[in-house]
């Protein structure tokens, strides 16, 4: 199964009002605004992008996006958290706002909370 199909059966899999906010498009002219305030070429907008993505699908727990963004945009560390606060407060602020706290299983089974803390029920 190639990533697209990962991603789609990801989404078909989310309950309802997190897949519709993640197929809504808000959230992603809301990175754009925040891509432009850091003025972040087109390579690392799409890197940021990529990873609000995974922490929205629940690939990725929200406490590893600093470390990502960091390591994937390649700035200073005073960039990615500011970055990281208003992406926090812009877009992942709206999931717990409208109540969704996902729970997933990874390919190892551990069961993940949406937001700060992790959690395996084993």
């Amino acid at each position: 199964m190639d990533y697209k199909e990962v991603i789609k059966e990801r989404i078909k899999g989310l309950p309802e009002t997190l897949r519709v906010f993640v197929l809504d498009e808000k959230w992603r002219r809301d990175a754009e605004q925040i891509g432009k305030q850091f003025n972040l070429n087109e390579e690392k907008y799409t890197a940021l992008e990529n990873e609000i993505f995974m922490v929205l699908l629940c690939f990725e727990p929200q406490k590893d996006f600093r470390e990502n963004i960091k390591n994937e945009l390649q700035i200073d560390t005073n960039t990615v958290g500011w970055i990281t606060e208003d992406v926090k407060k812009n877009i992942f602020s709206k999931i717990s706002q409208i109540g969704i706290f996902y729970a997933f299983i990874n390919s190892q089974n551990d069961f993940f909370l949406f937001g700060d803390s992790i959690t395996n029920f084993h």
